[in-house]
């Protein structure tokens, strides 16, 4: 082979073979690049099934664009012997290959074969691999095949995962790693069958049961307990011997092994060899916090050395081990690390994890009992609930309060609180403001329909964030309104000293982007900084307002400045500041998730494809999906998408944002350009070819229903100077003739066009959802609504309307008859795991109520306490 052209690939060198193929060094010759080609044996190529699946699994992977997983650049196939450069006899066969990153280096089985690693260079390595996991565990790809031999390192010191994701159906071997004696066990994936490798496999696949992505975190376990060992952690000589040994034994001591492994990361390793999966590291970015924490502590705090562990430690190595072990015992089991300070910080980091449980911390704060911390969060399948914990300790206590999320607490001890709050569109929420007493007095209700509240520094006077009729206000003190918007408004906190509010300015409802500002007791508004933020704070002297934005944390002065405190490797949280300069971050990891139901199923099926999966129509059969996937490739792009709600593979239709579908199916509304000089586009869902329509005045085009006839669409959207509204037009005509005159509240207003044609619903400005119709006239008000519920859907014969609210976690669904206003209960919607999940914001039914599809939001976050922040 060597010398043959494949399309614009030219061979140059072998690499190695495996169980689906052999991997060939290549030169593109359209790039100028070195790379490796995997062409694939011809029963795995000519199989279509295999091939299938394996196609889709090949464009997953080639969207993981991260520094710690190996590239896939590209999947082709061409007809062998074609070629005039080749000398290929393989006959007229097509061939088919993949176009991966060239590696150039070592694998990690092969640096473990000359001894165990230094801990530091083990606790780096392993956090790097918990960064690539934890990038396809969001995507939802599980790699089901951790081990040395599929973990490379670089010449240039990085640290790539090899055949990720494609192991969930077949054997891959490692790129430039070949051939391994290490037994695999490989089988269709799924309940009852069993993938993976012999001394890596977690107790689940052992079992054949089905594999998550703690299964990846078992094997990571497995090999972290290698590399500071230099001995498998299920070491035995037969496979079955192996497989028993993971069902039943723990991994040896390491002192038995005659090497001495620091307790913290010790400790680590054991909870991701745990046999129960709950019991594991529930996620791999959780896990690279970790290890990264211990890797920075052993370079910094302890002096380490590049020293195999391996070897009998000297005295001066026994000491800065015991600085470790002093450090662990001071933890009481929860992580303590001493870290370099990163840029703009004096002297050292530490950070101790305060939460150990999986879902979502909503917010927390300090208490003026030193070392006290009371925090809201939502638990398994536990609903909100406030907790308290202590700095030395490692669980937390339910305070009894009911659904409640802490907003404030006073120096007297007297808390704000938000009951029952929830999100009720995008990132807004709302709930009811009441106090409580930190000794656990009942919460006393004040007002409803608060976002965001805090203490003046006499601990009776307040700062609330509120919507009032239509418009987000800031009143302080209560009644005296500082600032109005029409956007809306979060992360209030008030100065130490009283005189000055910062808080978030959203111009868009519901987005989560927006300008810290702060404001005086006149009223003048400045802003210190455009573009989001995730929880403010201010520094414990009130001259700058602390401010979390994606994976830092940055300090504001009140003139301009801005520093930054800290850089992370994940997104985070800055919930609090003590008087002290301690403070309270949560990690986070986030996504948009979708799931659905088809006609006959009696199940749910997870709909979701890359990160952020946002329905836009359901068919009215209530068997086709429309929806986007935003920011790919790490930017603000959208794609548009058509999939069946039966679990068929997405098909991308286009570039934009996906609106509506049309009667017969074949084409797709979508918005091209939707964040610049957005037009309307038809886009064919099979065969055909993309055209723009008619542009008429409105603009922000946010959606758009398909009438039946298929000549005439409804739009939502504003012409210039005006409020937003619904507006009728023809497919291939510019003109638009209002539906809702004065304007129309839209992230209130739950569109649903009847059956008929005739009527549409939407939320008047300062009112509640009306009917109204297409031919003009009056609205009609729709009777048997109870408060913040939407319609999402008429019945086929046009006398009830689906409603239910959103953010609501589980969704309940009602049927309301528009003539009498009964109300006959349909059923509840939520996601099986409701772990961290926000509350259903999006829900599409079909009339006969066969088939449906919705969304949610998935935040998965962790509390952490850093000291020495400055």
């Amino acid at each position: 082979m060597i010398g043959t052209s494949l399309a614009h690939y030219r061979i140059t060198a072998a690499l190695g073979a495996g169980g689906m193929g052999e991997v060939w060094r290549a030169t593109d010759t359209k790039l100028d690049r070195e790379v490796a080609l995997k062409l694939l044996h011809a029963d795995v190529a000519q199989d279509p099934d295999r091939m299938a699946r394996f196609e889709r699994e090949a464009k997953v992977l080639a969207s993981l664009n991260h520094p710690n997983i190996a590239q896939l650049y590209g999947f082709e196939t061409i007809a062998s012997g074609t070629d005039a450069d080749s000398d290929s006899d393989a006959g007229s066969s097509p061939l088919t290959f993949l176009v991966m990153e060239l590696l150039e280096g070592e694998s990690l089985r092969e640096r473990i074969a000359e001894g165990p690693l230094p801990y530091r260079k083990a606790a780096e390595i392993g956090a790097a691999i918990a960064r690539g996991l934890g990038a396809a565990h969001e995507r939802g790809i599980v790699h089901r095949d951790i081990k040395p031999e599929n973990v490379f390192l670089t010449t240039d010191g990085q640290v790539k995962v090899l055949d990720f994701g494609l192991a969930t159906e077949h054997e891959l071997a490692g790129l430039g790693a070949g051939e391994t004696n290490t037994p695999t066990v490989t089988q269709r994936t799924g309940p009852g069958a069993v993938l993976g490798t012999v001394g890596y496999m977690a107790p689940e696949q052992v079992r054949g049961e089905q594999a998550d992505s703690r299964t990846d975190i078992f094997a990571l376990g497995a090999v972290l307990y290698e590399m500071v060992t230099g001995r498998r952690a299920f070491d035995r000589e037969t496979a079955p011997e192996t497989m028993t040994a993971i069902l039943r034994e723990e991994p040896p001591e390491p002192a038995d092994l005659g090497v001495v492994v620091p307790p913290a990361l010790d400790r680590v390793t054991r909870r991701c060899l745990e046999k129960r999966p709950e019991e594991r590291y529930q996620s791999a970015r959780d896990l690279a916090f970790q290890l990264e924490a211990l890797a920075r502590a052993s370079g910094s705090a302890c002096g380490h050395s590049e020293r195999p562990i391996g070897t009998r430690p000297n005295r001066r190595v026994s000491v800065a081990l015991a600085v470790v072990l002093v450090l662990g015992a001071a933890a009481l089991g929860a992580l303590v690390a001493t870290w370099i300070a990163s840029p703009g910080t004096v002297g050292e980091l530490r950070v101790s994890r305060m939460t150990h449980r999986r879902g979502m911390v909503w917010s927390a704060r300090f208490t003026p009992e030193a070392g006290s911390i009371v925090y809201g969060a939502t638990w398994e399948n536990s609903p909100l609930d406030l907790f308290m914990t202590r700095i030395d300790s490692v669980g937390s206590k339910s305070m009894g309060l009911g659904p409640a999320d802490v907003l404030a607490v006073s120096g007297g001890g007297e808390m704000v609180l938000a009951l029952d709050r929830r999100f009720v569109s995008g990132w807004e929420t709302a709930g009811t403001l009441a106090t409580a007493s930190l000794t656990g007095s009942a919460p006393r209700p004040l007002l409803e329909g608060v976002g965001e509240a805090d203490w003046g520094p006499d601990g009776e006077s307040m700062a609330v964030v509120r919507e009032v009729s239509g418009r987000y206000r800031l009143e302080y003190p209560v009644g005296t309104v500082l600032f109005e918007t029409d956007g809306w408004l979060s992360e209030l906190r008030v100065r130490p000293s009283g005189d000055l509010v910062a808080f978030v300015d959203h111009p868009l409802r519901g987005d989560n982007l927006g300008s810290v500002t702060i404001v005086d007791l006149e009223g003048t508004a400045t802003v210190l900084q455009r573009g989001g933020s995730q929880g403010l704070a201010w520094s414990p002297s009130g001259d700058e307002v602390w401010s979390s934005n994606g994976r830092r944390l940055v300090a504001l002065s009140l003139d301009g400045e801005r520093r930054t405190v800290y850089s992370g490797t994940d997104p985070m949280w800055l919930e609090d500041i003590s008087p002290d300069g301690r403070v309270l971050i949560s990690n986070a990891g986030i996504r948009r998730e979708m799931a659905g139901r088809a006609p006959g199923d009696d199940v749910d099926r997870n709909l979701s494809w890359f990160d952020w999966s946002s329905p836009q129509a359901l068919s009215g059969d209530g068997t086709t999906l429309l929806f986007d996937e935003q920011n790919i490739g790490g930017g603000n792009g959208y794609l548009v998408f058509v999939r069946g709600i039966d679990g068929s593979p997405p098909v991308q239709i286009g570039e934009g944002s996906g609106r509506t579908l049309s009667p017969d199916g074949k084409w797709a509304l979508s918005v091209k350009n939707p964040f610049g000089d957005a037009r309307w586009e038809l886009l064919p869902t099979g065969i055909g070819e993309a055209r723009e329509l008619p542009e008429g005045l409105v603009h922000s085009k946010l959606w758009a229903h398909w009438l039946d006839d298929g000549d005439r669409l409804i739009i939502a959207g504003s012409e210039p100077g005006k409020p937003l509204g619904l507006y009728l037009r023809g497919l291939d005509s510019a003109d638009e003739t209002p539906l809702t005159p004065g304007g129309i509240d839209y992230v209130r207003s739950g569109h649903a066009v009847s059956p008929d044609g005739k009527w549409v619903t939407a939320t008047p400005i300062d009112g509640l959802p009306r009917i109204f119709s297409l031919e003009g006239g009056e609205s009609v008000e729709i009777a048997g609504l109870e408060e913040d519920e939407v319609p999402v859907q008429w019945t086929g014969d046009s006398s009830e309307l689906y409603v239910y609210r959103p953010g609501e976690l589980p969704a309940r669904v009602w049927r309301v008859d528009l003539a009498s206003g009964e109300r006959t209960f349909w059923g509840e919607i939520a996601p099986s795991d409701p772990a961290g999940v926000f509350g259903i914001d999006y829900l599409a039914i079909s009339p006969d109520g066969e088939g449906y599809v919705y969304s949610y939001r998935r935040l998965l976050s962790t509390l952490y306490l850093f000291e020495g922040l400055q």
